[in-house]
């Protein structure tokens, strides 16, 4: 029931993530975003199926994009918070 619970949460956040980005025109971040709604799907699919072995792959690919996204398009300011870049 918490995975499945998380996954929703991620579907939720990363839809809201999509829209933030395709307001800033970052089809890279709108496809990784998307992707990951996907991925979260299938987690929740996994989850409700009671079938965690399932699971791995999707949160594999949440959990890769998550470091390389931010890579490419968080800048940190000086004050330690951070700023999105194209």
């Amino acid at each position: 029931a918490d995975v499945a619970r998380d996954a929703e949460k991620l579907q939720t956040n990363f839809t809201k993530a999509m829209g933030i980005f395709k307001a800033l025109k970052s089809d890279a971040a709108v496809g990784l975003a998307k992707a990951n709604v996907v991925a979260a799907g299938e987690i929740l699919k996994a989850a409700k199926a009671n079938n965690l072995e399932a699971a791995k792959a999707p949160a594999a690919t949440i959990a890769g994009s998550c470091k390389s996204c931010h890579a490419a398009h968080r800048e940190q300011l000086p004050d330690k918070t951070y700023k999105f870049k194209q």
